[in-house]
């Protein structure tokens, strides 16, 4: 009797009853061949079938197919691959095409919408589980490559308005924990979510301040490229900065040791290539040398990190706002290094290497002893700071290190009625000295000395001694006081708000204010939430301020940071700047200060005064 593939139950059991199980069994072996060979595999399953011998899959044999297949653009095979592998081989296989891509094959891949989606399983599949050193060191790369598709100048701006996420992994004696919940979302977004009591933490409220309160509710979700902060406090409270896609790899972290490599300063050894260094106006000569003071200058940076990772607090607690302006700086310096190297960082983000000079002579004023952590600090940024100064000093035809152009030999001019002497003619005789007069004589009058003239006012006629002289105010530019919270901050920006026509509520601005005052980019974030464009300025000169708040520019007023003399209770002082005018035959600034007064100040005390950073307001809407 034939039977078919399409036999019924009882055709089965009479051949049973007939040929017997020997029979039924050859049976269903006929039907399992013809299976198979209707049933065709997928290419993806083809490729990994051809690198499997005995069961055993060939990881880097199968990852370096797939990197070559990357390189000809194909990322969704790629893709497909990764998904017919078991959970166990896919990380593997990762490490291997990452290995077998160097850094500008990866930069092509990031260009095209499939490959940052290929990128992005990548990173999610060698982060996932326990991460070994080979694992991590191909996913610093990608996170690397992902952040270096931003421009220098987006990168700074991205620092000054990051959302900052607070990391700390739970423990039996750990009494606030925040853990990171994060996944991969579909076209490129990265879903985030942070448990609600690291919301009401008072531990964390810094970070949660920068965070909308969905985060900590349902979930946001953020471009895999945005750039965000994360303030690892199991490494001392280091802040990073990195692309959203770090949420992964935090997300599914547990191991202390991984996030000390996750916070290393990656740029040691990260060079630019001969071309990109010429393209930043480094001449051909001077490549080599500019590679090694980078590299120099990232290894001075992996000690600061060891010695802030241990002392971070004593700093802060010692030095209160003037050590935290300066470890900000550290800390944004470290992560620029970290994706687009030193030479990069210092040839393009000129106003990060200048906050970091000036707020490292800021704590330098304040460092009183040698046992002071902050002083072997101050030795590795100052290493950090000449390295800079010498890779700027490399640019062919840029200003040398101090901001001054390189002189230009002038041609001495001769005198078109006096030949120049050659070496046959003789120049003009040198004149023949005549005689002395006689000088006077021992009983000789001397000459009548003049009376000296009048010492100059140390102050400027009207001006009081600490060089300001009183200020009307109007209605429009509005005068409060802060009292005795630290809150100049908050109450500046409120002010600013204020004559910017928006409404606002002075005593919830001021809560935005920590125990010791408010980092610039916070304020700036509090003035831009209530409908102002206003950008920040971390090199900003009073000629900068006269010019943002002319009236060819609106006359908006700004808000700058000046230092405070030895002695006060805190180091800097925001206050609120309506322009740079003329008083009295003297130039001033018009200041607002929210310790409730209004004044005119000398330019040059003002200057003095003056950090160089501050928020200038373009316009409100």
């Amino acid at each position: 009797m034939l039977v078919g593939a399409g036999a019924s139950a009882s055709h089965v059991v009479q051949l049973q009853h007939g040929a017997g199980n020997a029979a039924v069994a050859r049976w269903v072996a006929g039907l399992a061949h013809t299976a198979s060979t209707l049933v065709q595999r997928s290419p993806a399953a083809d490729l990994i079938a051809t690198r499997t011998s005995l069961g055993a899959l060939d990881e880097t044999a199968l990852g370096a197919d797939l990197a070559t297949r990357a390189r000809g653009g194909d990322a969704t095979f790629v893709q497909s691959v990764l998904d017919e592998l078991w959970s166990t081989d896919r990380d593997d296989v990762a490490l291997a095409i990452c290995t077998a891509l160097d850094d500008a094959a990866l930069g092509v891949l990031v260009a095209s919408e499939d490959g940052r989606r290929l990128v992005d399983r990548m990173f999610d599949e060698l982060t996932s589980g326990s991460v070994g050193d080979d694992e991590q060191q191909q996913a610093d790369r990608l996170l690397r490559t992902k952040g270096a598709t931003r421009s220098p100048e987006s990168f700074e701006q991205a620092l000054a308005t990051a959302k900052v996420f607070p990391f700390r992994l739970p423990g039996i004696t750990v009494m606030s924990d925040a853990i990171i919940q994060a996944e991969r979302r579909p076209e490129g977004r990265i879903w985030v979510k942070q448990p609600v009591r690291v919301q009401y933490d008072e531990m964390f409220a810094e970070e949660t301040r920068t965070l909308p309160l969905d985060v900590f509710i349902s979930g946001i979700e953020l471009p895999e490229d945005e750039i965000v902060g994360v303030r690892l406090y199991d490494l001392g409270g280091t802040l990073v900065h990195r692309p959203a896609l770090i949420l992964l790899q935090l997300s599914n972290e547990a191991d202390t040791r991984t996030l000390t490599k996750i916070a290393e300063v990656a740029g040691i050894g990260l060079t630019l290539g001969t071309g990109s260094l010429a393209g930043l106006g480094i001449e051909a000569s001077m490549t080599a040398r500019v590679l090694l003071w980078a590299d120099r200058a990232a290894l001075a940076l992996g000690t600061i990190a060891s010695v802030v990772a241990e002392h971070r607090g004593e700093i802060v607690e010692r030095h209160g706002d003037t050590g935290r302006t300066f470890l900000r700086y550290v800390d944004m310096v470290q992560s620029a290094t970290a994706i687009y190297g030193f030479a990069r960082t210092a040839l393009t983000m000129a106003s990060l290497v200048s906050g970091l000079r000036g707020s490292a002579d800021g704590l330098r004023g304040a460092v009183s002893s040698a046992d002071d952590p902050a002083a072997a600090v101050l030795r590795e940024t100052d290493d950090v700071l000449a390295r800079a100064d010498e890779i700027m000093g490399a640019r062919g035809g840029g200003p040398r290190p101090g901001g001054t152009e390189p002189e230009t030999p002038t041609t001495p001019t001769t005198s078109p009625t006096t030949p120049s002497p050659t070496p046959d003619t003789p120049g003009p005789a040198p004149e023949t000295p005549g005689p002395e007069p006689p000088g006077p004589g021992p009983d000789a009058p001397g000459p009548v000395p003049e009376p000296p003239a009048p010492a100059e006012p140390a102050v400027p006629r009207g001006f009081r001694e600490d060089g300001t002289a009183p200020r009307t105010g109007s209605p429009s530019r509005p005068v409060y006081s802060q009292g005795q919270d630290p809150t100049c901050g908050p109450v500046s920006a409120g002010m600013a708000i204020e004559t910017m026509g928006q409404p606002h509520d002075m005593a919830e601005l001021v809560k935005s204010a920590g125990p010791d005052g408010m980092y610039i980019s916070d304020l700036l974030s509090l003035v831009q939430r209530h409908h102002i464009d206003a950008r920040m300025n971390l090199t900003a000169t009073v000629g900068d301020l006269g010019a943002a708040t002319s009236s060819a520019a609106g006359g908006n007023p700004a808000i700058a940071l000046i230092r405070m003399p030895p002695g006060s209770s805190h180091a800097f002082h925001y206050v609120v700047v309506d322009g740079v005018t003329t008083r009295l035959g003297q130039q001033v600034v018009a200041v607002r200060n929210p310790w409730g007064t209004q004044y005119f100040e000398l330019l040059d005390s003002f200057t003095k005064k003056f950090t160089g950073q501050a928020i200038m307001i373009n316009y409100s809407f």
